[in-house]
């Protein structure tokens, strides 16, 4: 009766909220079911490509076959244990003319290039169906749970007056719950990128459910020879989404749940800095607001699917925040720098790259034009952020700075920075479509050309914040100094993206066209105007209303609602989606900028890579024999047997990368090279029968940076701890 008391006190709204997230999870709940898929009628045979672990029944239907005919299933991707390509997996033969022939498979591991084919002459296949035995993922258990979850939250919040006390952040979480309208569906939209970064998240699940950690070698990308994409590019904050997976969450669910989170925290970190920055909360809530549903951000996250850069964008306002308390403001707050620096940097290297050189422009301003009291301490304070930056990051910055003094072939792209610059007409769009590709079609254009915007509601934004700077000559405050400030970074990295800057000129200089070819495209530096531009407008929206006239606030919001809405329309009616859940875990996408470069070729099937080669070979000795071969991860374990040539290799299917070990009877070996297609992890054939192993186990030195980042994380989570007992103390 007491709870029954209780739960009445909870105001009506929280209530019914509350009962429609239940509705919801129960729904979720209904939504479950096992794994189906219908193949085309009259075909020679079906193929699938990719298959989940587990237990599969098909259901086949054939037309014109004489009896004693067979109908197998197989797969040329799967090794046995003798290293061979090829397991037939089911079959049967055929009584009759026409019938239905029923058959089962059971899957230990995820399987690619599964093929029900026959060797009828005449026959063909009229229908057919596999169905899992059990259900092959568990988001409907999950997303049930999560939806119980938050109408517990909702109750509990409602009965402590949670959301009364703190309506900001609720109003923060809405957002970017709103900005991730785009993923409520049951599939999953195409982006430019989407493939690379769903392979990046499976490979990071596959490498640690191998045993493997810190993931150095992403196992599935390659075709399965490995890429160093999990080493070049960041992947902390893709680790906890890529763990949902050892929950039974689909790699789709997984996916739309990263990205939501993305949109929450870009609206979150967003607020909280520039509120601090300005020293105001409804300046804080314009800038998120506007931020969140900024054009270029929509269009890096659901377009290019540019999952990095998107992640960098989240902290460009912190590392803003940051550096003005460092050169102008408090420097005691030199942390917020050091968060704002980490979480760019373990995002996306090449925001770094371009965090950086503003960062420099801004210290050598302060340099210029600042003032010098208190120049020891602000040096000290920038100095100790940059040095705590490295250490903190050194298990990413070592392996990082030691691949990228080898010989990879994403070194040797063209420097193409000329190519892709903008144009204002684009930069300003206020709809903007999701159709087009990164280059105009035809040439010369912006037909069918990617959208490449800040929006026009940023354009608007500065330049109400320029006429009240105008008519006021001038405002010596916070928000005058930020907002000039701003504006002239966000003019400056709008000239760089576009077609009038000089960079075919530049491109002449040997040093400079070594530096910015990593760039790759120059519209990059509208991420930063973007956040520049959205601070910029947040100034200018509440100095107007400062001054009575709302019809300012209502125009920029106005503009920003109709842009977003017709992005997502956009999404909606123009991009391909993904709805098989099965196919994309098979994903295994990689553009081979991280492999060794031998020609001018990138792609894995230019490089004659397939899951159907991906067998340990000897170069001469063809009676070399195997048993006991297995795979995991990077670990591959055989037996060989009848020995050869004592000068042959033995060829591992792994692109070599240094760190791969190799073991003869437990006993490491000298790990050696080989040269063709690709540069693939080899030792010498043992002379007589023995058990070879090879694992990635990295050097010494990335165990050093590893450790190096825990003692350093160690350090600054004690210091935080003191400081807070210290605060508790003398209050």
């Amino acid at each position: 009766m007491q709870i029954i008391k209780e739960i009445r006190k909870i105001p009506p709204i929280y209530k019914l909220i509350a009962m429609f997230l239940i509705f919801l999870g129960i729904l979720a709940f209904y939504k479950r079911g096992p794994y189906v898929k219908i193949f085309e009628e009259n075909q020679a045979e079906y193929n699938m490509p990719f298959l989940q672990e587990g237990r599969y029944e098909f259901e086949i239907t054939y037309v014109g076959f004489q009896p004693g005919d067979h109908i197998w299933i197989y797969s040329n991707a799967m090794m046995d244990d003798r290293n061979q390509a090829g397991v037939t997996l089911a079959e049967a033969t055929v009584p009759e003319y026409a019938g239905i022939v029923s058959l089962s498979i059971a899957l230990e591991d995820g399987t690619r290039n599964i093929c029900v084919t026959n060797d009828s002459k005449v026959g063909h296949f009229a229908e057919g169906k596999v169905q899992s035995v059990s259900l092959q993922n568990r988001d409907s258990y999950f997303l049930m749970l999560c939806f119980f979850f938050m109408a517990a939250v909702v109750l509990i919040g409602g009965y402590g007056k949670f959301f009364e006390k703190r309506p900001v952040f609720c109003m923060l979480v809405g957002m970017g719950v709103l900005a991730s309208i785009p993923l409520f569906s049951d599939f999953l939209y195409v982006g430019d990128d989407i493939s690379f970064h769903l392979a990046r998240l499976e490979g990071i699940f596959q490498t640690l459910r191998a045993g493997e950690f810190p993931v150095r070698v992403n196992t599935i990308q390659n075709r399965g020879y490995g890429n160093l994409s999990a080493s070049m590019y960041p992947s902390l904050f893709l680790m906890p989404f890529a763990m949902l997976r050892f929950l039974k969450v689909s790699l789709m669910l997984c996916f739309k749940i990263m990205v939501m989170a993305i949109n929450i925290a870009t609206a979150l970190v967003s607020y909280y800095s520039v509120r601090r920055l300005c020293n105001s909360h409804k300046i804080g809530m314009w800038a998120s607001f506007l931020y969140t549903f900024s054009a270029y951000r929509l269009n890096d996250l659901y377009l290019r699917c540019a999952i990095g850069e998107t992640l960098a964008l989240v902290f460009f306002p912190l590392l803003l925040w940051g550096t003005y308390e460092v050169l102008w403001g408090d420097e005691k707050k030199w942390p917020v720098l050091l968060l704002g620096m980490t979480g760019v940097l373990q995002s996306h290297v090449l925001s770094t790259e371009i965090c950086g050189i503003f960062m420099t422009v801004e210290l050598l301003l302060w340099l210029a034009f600042g003032s010098k009291s208190g120049f020891r301490n602000r040096i000290f304070s920038g100095m100790k952020a940059l040095a705590l930056t490295v250490l903190l990051n050194a298990g990413f910055l070592i392996p990082f700075v030691c691949f990228s003094m080898q010989d990879l072939q994403g070194f040797h792209i063209e420097n193409e920075l000329a190519q892709f610059t903008a144009y204002f007409t684009q930069m300003f769009s206020l709809f903007m479509s999701a159709e087009g590709g990164a280059v105009s079609d035809p040439p010369g254009g912006t037909r069918h050309e990617m959208a490449i915007s800040v929006g026009f509601v940023l354009l608007a934004g500065a330049v109400l914040f320029c006429a009240n700077q105008v008519r006021n000559r001038g405002t010596d405050d916070i928000r005058g100094k930020l907002g000039r400030r701003c504006l002239g970074y966000g003019v400056i990295c709008l000239v760089m993206s576009s077609w009038l800057f000089p960079w075919e000129k530049l491109l002449e200089l040997e040093w400079f066209e070594a530096l910015s070819a990593p760039l790759q495209f120059p519209w990059r530096f509208l991420g930063i105007a973007s956040v520049c531009l959205c601070v910029v407008t947040a100034i200018a929206v509440e100095t107007f209303r400062e001054k009575g006239r709302d019809y300012v606030k209502i125009l920029i919001a106005g503009l920003a609602i109709c842009s977003t809405v017709y992005c997502f329309d956009s999404i909606c009616q123009s991009r391909h989606a993904l709805n098989d859940k099965m196919e994309l875990e098979g994903v295994d996408h990689s553009d081979s900028m991280y492999m060794y470069y031998i020609s001018d070729q990138y792609e894995a099937w230019h490089l004659e890579l397939s899951w159907e080669d991906a067998a340990i070979a000897c170069l001469d000795s063809k009676q070399v024999t195997y048993s006991d071969y297995s795979r995991k991860g990077t670990q591959i374990s055989v037996t060989t047997h009848n020995p050869g040539n004592e000068e042959d290799m033995l060829v591992f299917p792994l692109c070599y990368y240094p760190g791969y070990v190799v073991r003869v009877d437990g006993e490491p070996v000298e790990t050696k090279i080989y040269y063709e297609p690709i540069l693939m992890v080899a030792c010498d054939l043992p002379k007589q029968t023995a058990h070879v192993t090879v694992a990635y186990e990295g050097l010494w030195i990335f165990k050093a940076g590893d450790a190096l980042s825990l003692a350093t994380a160690a350090g600054l989570a004690a210091a935080a701890w003191k400081r807070r007992k210290r605060r508790g103390c003398s209050r």
